[in-house]
């Protein structure tokens, strides 16, 4: 299946999954990103959050995103969409029920390399790093700015 490998059940295809989704967020604007990140970073969401969390001024502008940006891109790259809609799903984690929210479909591989992206906000700037796979680290040890050089140190 060409272009699958962004999807854990296609571990085959793995080394192709980080290019594809760096070539997924190369090809959406800042606030198609945000909503895509917010959706790898918590998994799913109600259309209400997914507006107030990405700063969007309708739940029609979130729709849209959704389905004329996000989707097509994600099924020009994997054949198939990145978020779905689903009625009502138990958390497979936390067991708590949610109703009428959009969920990532994957799961999805993590990437061999970095992505990373920065927001601006309103106070400051958020910086999202994707980890490559097998990088699993805990917690924040350190971070700083330098001469205007941010590091971050993860610990294991």
């Amino acid at each position: 299946m060409a272009g699958a490998g962004l999807y854990r059940e296609d571990e085959g295809e793995g080394r192709a999954a980080g290019r594809e989704i760096s070539c997924l967020f190369g090809m959406l604007d800042d606030k198609s990103r945000a909503l895509a990140w917010h959706m790898l970073l918590y998994g799913h969401a109600s259309i209400r959050e997914l507006r107030e969390k990405t700063r969007f001024t309708s739940d029609m502008e979130v729709l849209t995103i959704l389905k004329e940006v996000i989707n097509p891109a994600a099924e020009a790259l994997t054949g198939r969409p990145l978020i779905e809609f689903v009625p009502f799903r138990v958390h497979p984690v936390t067991g708590e029920c949610f109703t009428f929210h959009w969920w990532l479909k994957g799961p999805l591989l993590l990437p061999e390399e970095w992505v990373v992206d920065v927001f601006p906000e309103e106070d400051g700037l958020r910086v999202m790093i994707l980890l490559p796979a097998g990088l699993n680290p805990v917690r924040v040890a350190e971070g700083g700015i330098t001469n205007g050089v941010l590091t971050l140190k993860l610990a294991y």
